[in-house]
C-alpha cells in the first residue's frame, strides 16, 4: 500500500482553504475570560537563547476537529513587553501521558502521531523566525492573545489529551528584562502540565527527532503499546557512538534496524511503503544499512551493538533515518516496524536540545488559545 495521494491532496486543501467555521478554544477553559492567577516567563519571556518546552492539555472539546494555530497572552502587569524575535519550530501529538503525570523525558510524552506543524523553509526539521510585536498592558479585562503562530500544516485532533512542544534556538530583543505570560499555577489544574529545559548553550550531540511520518509505528501481536526505538549518542575523542535500542517489539523474536538517508523514496518505490493490511506499519526509510540487532527479550526489548563513526566536518548537516523491523508471525507479512528517529549531525559549535527536562510542573501551564475548525 503506497502513500495515499488523495489524503495528501486533502491536507493541501485544508492548508489553502479559507477557515470557514473557524473558531477558538482556550485551555484551561476556566480562564478563557479571566486571568490565570499568575505569570510565567518561560519559554517566551526570558532571554536564554535555547528552549525545549512542552505542555499537555486534556480539556479540548470533542467538537474540535482540526487545529490550525495557537496563541498566548501577556500577564496583567503595568509594563510594556518588548518586541521579540524567536527562531522556533512546533510539534504536536496525541499525548502519551496525562497532564497529571507528565514525564521529564520529552519524547515519552508524545504519541505516535507526532508531527511538526510549524517550521522554516528547510522543512519540518528547520526553524522559522517569528517576530512578536511589543505589547501594552490591557486597559480593562484580560489581555488579548497577541502572541500567535499559524501552522504550516493542520493537526487532526484525536479527541484525546494533546501534547504541544516548542523548540527555540535563538531569542533576540532590545532588553534583557524578563516578561511574563499568563498562566495557571496557584490552583492546580487537572487539565494542563508543563515541562521545560533551557540553557545558554547547546549540549553536544546529534539532534534526534522522530521520523517525519505521522503515525509511523505499529503494535506487535503480543504487546498493547506501539513498538518504539530508543537512542543515545556521544562524541568522545573524535568518534561518534550511537546506541540504538528498542521496546515493545515482538517478545523473544528477531529484530534488525534499517538505516538510510531518505524517507521519500527507495529507488523507484515511494516511501513510506506500508505493509498490506496496515495504515501505519511498513518501511519508512530506504535500506542503506541493515543493522545486526539480534534477539528481543521476554519484554520485547533489544539493544544493538554500538554504531561508531569518525567525526568529520563532512558530516555537518547530514541526517540519517532509522527504525526497527521485527519478525512477528501474528501480523501481515510476518513483520512489524517500530517508531524511529532522524539523527542530524550538528554544525561547528552546534549541538542539541536535550530530551531530558529540568523539571515538570503538573497542574500548571500557560493559558493557551487553540485556533480550531
Amino acid at each position: 500500500m503506497m502513500r495515499n495521494p488523495l489524503l495528501i491532496a486533502f491536507f493541501l486543501f485544508l492548508a489553502a482553504t479559507p477557515a470557514v467555521g473557524q473558531s477558538y478554544f482556550v485551555s484551561p477553559s476556566t480562564y478563557a475570560t479571566q486571568w490565570g492567577g499568575g505569570g510565567n516567563c518561560f519559554p517566551y519571556g526570558m532571554t536564554s537563547p535555547y528552549w525545549r518546552y512542552q505542555q499537555i492539555h486534556s480539556d479540548l472539546p470533542s467538537s474540535v476537529g482540526i487545529i490550525l494555530g495557537m496563541a498566548w497572552r501577556r500577564q496583567n502587569t503595568t509594563n510594556t513587553h518588548p518586541a521579540t524575535t524567536y527562531n522556533m519550530r512546533f510539534l504536536l501529538s496525541t499525548a502519551a501521558t496525562p497532564p497529571t503525570s507528565a514525564s521529564t523525558v520529552f519524547s515519552a510524552n508524545h504519541g505516535s502521531d507526532l508531527v511538526s506543524v510549524f517550521y522554516g523553509s528547510g522543512g519540518p526539521g528547520s526553524y522559522q523566525a517569528v517576530n512578536w510585536p511589543a505589547t501594552n498592558p490591557p486597559t480593562s479585562g484580560v489581555a488579548p492573545f497577541e502572541y500567535k503562530i499559524t501552522f504550516n500544516r493542520p493537526f487532526i485532533y484525536k479527541k484525546k489529551a494533546l501534547c504541544w512542544e516548542v523548540r527555540i534556538k535563538g531569542i533576540q530583543r532590545s532588553t534583557t528584562t524578563n516578561f511574563y505570560i499568563d498562566y495557571t499555577g496557584r490552583a492546580n489544574s487537572p487539565y494542563v502540565s508543563r515541562i521545560k529545559w533551557t540553557g545558554t548553550s547547546l549540549v553536544p550531540g546529534l539532534q534526534a527527532d522522530y521520523l517525519p511520518i505521522a503515525g509511523a509505528a505499529c503494535t506487535a501481536s503480543d504487546q498493547s503499546a506501539i513498538a518504539v526505538m530508543t537512542q543515545s549518542n556521544t562524541l568522545t575523542s573524535g568518534t561518534w557512538t550511537i546506541n540504538l535500542g528498542g521496546a515493545a517489539l515482538k517478545k523473544n523474536s528477531t529484530a534488525l534496524y534499517i538505516m538510510g538517508n531518505s524517507t521519500t523514496s527507495w529507488g523507484a518505490i515511494p516511501l513510506p511503503f506500508l505493509f498490506p493490511g496496515s495504515s501505519t506499519c511498513g518501511v519508512y526509510t530506504q535500506p542503506i544499512i541493515l543493522g545486526p540487532g539480534g534477539a528481543t527479550d521476554g519484554t520485547g526489548a533489544i539493544t544493538a551493538a554500538p554504531l561508531q563513526l569518525a567525526d568529520s566536518p563532512a558530516l555537518t548537516g547530514l541526517t540519517i533515518h532509522t527504525h526497527w523491523l521485527c519478525l512477528d508471525q501474528g501480523r501481515p507479512l510476518g513483520v512489524i516496524s517500530s517508531r524511529g528517529f532522524s539523527l542530524t549531525w550538528p554544525g561547528p559549535g552546534g549541538g542539541i536540545l536535550p530530551d531530558t527536562a529540568q523539571g515538570v510542573w503538573n497542574g500548571q501551564g500557560l493559558i493557551t488559545r487553540f485556533e480550531v475548525r
